[in-house]
């Protein structure tokens, strides 16, 4: 059955100018049924929440009703669910969160195929955790992020620290050495002696 984008279209009041509203996250245009649910709900009076009035209580029972919905729509649920203002606040107040237990050494990877509000928020968390802040840039022409290469990394890492483990203090702190100097990333290449220029790029 083909796609009625006329039935759609005309289910946003907003979109009766003609126009396409390709603004992302700029802003939401809303359906009928969104609109008349809000207001229905300011017109029948709302309270804080845990409240011991009926309004307090009109405010819970959506909220909850809310949570279902999203937990429906998701697979979730419903206690899972986390309600706010917008997605750019609940994402810095779940990196601020988690950032609580980060410090040097640990690691953060955003890409940037996401929104700057799914990226911001975890650069400046890392950043004043002093994490380090990895990118998972897009693999052209696929579009696809490498997670591969990334898991193998891991793989990697996973197989060199269990041998270090095994490794004498001694030979452990010249691998440790060794292993910034040709598999980290330094700020710059490091320079070959002999001809004084920048060497080859150590990955």
């Amino acid at each position: 059955m083909a796609f009625d984008v006329g039935r759609v279209r005309a289910c946003y009041p907003a979109l009766a100018d003609g126009y396409a509203y390709l603004d992302g996250a700029a802003g939401t245009q809303l359906p009928d049924s969104v609109i008349d649910a809000i207001a229905a709900a300011y017109r029948a009076g709302l309270g804080n929440s845990g409240g011991a009035f009926p309004a307090s209580r009109r405010s819970d029972a959506i909220t909850a009703e809310c949570r279902r919905a999203v937990a429906d729509l998701t697979g979730g649920q419903p206690e899972g669910v986390i309600l706010g203002p917008n997605m750019t606040t609940l994402t810095y107040r779940l990196a601020r969160t988690l950032a609580a237990a980060w410090g040097p050494g640990d690691e953060v990877v955003v890409s940037r195929l996401d929104h700057d509000a799914n990226v911001r928020p975890w650069v400046q968390a890392a950043g004043a955790a002093g994490a380090v802040v990895r990118w998972a840039d897009v693999q052209l022409p696929e579009g696809d992020l490498p997670l591969r290469r990334r898991e193998h990394h891991q793989e990697r890492e996973h197989d060199e620290r269990a041998e270090e483990r095994r490794r004498p203090p001694a030979a452990q702190r010249y691998r440790d050495a060794a292993h910034v100097r040709v598999v980290g990333h330094p700020a710059s290449p490091p320079r070959d002696p002999a001809h004084g220029e920048e060497g080859p790029d150590p990955e």
